[in-house]
């Protein structure tokens, strides 16, 4: 977690370097990977989730998991094309730090944003669609790096009236 810079407006940023993407992926057959816990800007306890989109992997998280689907799954984050979604994920809590959050979200060097989610409301906010191959964001030693850039308050974008208005999926 560090201090940058979107745009010309000031944020925190925290990166996620996730080490032998695709193999990692392979190991959680559908289910989200989930970072450590960090802190930026006055929210505790947030987390970065990695979930793979695509295919049917609502079958393959509730345990179906024929040796089809995971030949299929594996060739998918191996192979790709590879879509998937990026989430924030803050605690329930009453920190008025919870609402209009606004942040941009990265996979490797493809930033998409502003988002702004007040997150009193519901804890997971993110976005699915980053119109790229994740696998063609990897590292030579197959690393992905996911990004969330919270930009700060008092000299937010939003403040300025200079974001789009777009509210994530979640």
């Amino acid at each position: 977690v560090a201090d940058g810079e979107v745009d010309g407006a000031s944020c925190v940023r925290a990166d996620w370097r996730i080490g032998n993407f695709s193999a990692k992926l392979r190991g959680c057959m559908g289910r989200a990977l989930v970072s450590s816990p960090f802190s930026a800007t006055g929210l505790e306890d947030l987390r970065m989730m990695v979930c793979p989109e695509g295919m049917d992997t609502a079958n393959l998280r509730q345990g179906a998991r024929s040796r089809r689907q995971k030949d299929l799954y594996a060739r998918l984050v191996t192979e790709g094309p590879f879509s998937g979604c990026l989430k924030l994920k803050a605690p329930a809590s009453t920190s008025s730090a919870l609402h209009d959050v606004q942040y941009y979200m990265k996979v490797g060097a493809k930033r998409v944003g502003p988002f702004r989610h007040n997150f009193s409301e519901s804890t997971v906010s993110g976005c699915d669609d980053f119109g790229v191959n994740w696998l063609r964001m990897l590292e030579p030693d197959q690393s992905l790096t996911v990004s969330i850039e919270i930009l700060l308050p008092e000299r937010g974008l939003w403040d300025a009236g200079q974001a789009l208005s777009r509210e994530p999926q979640t």
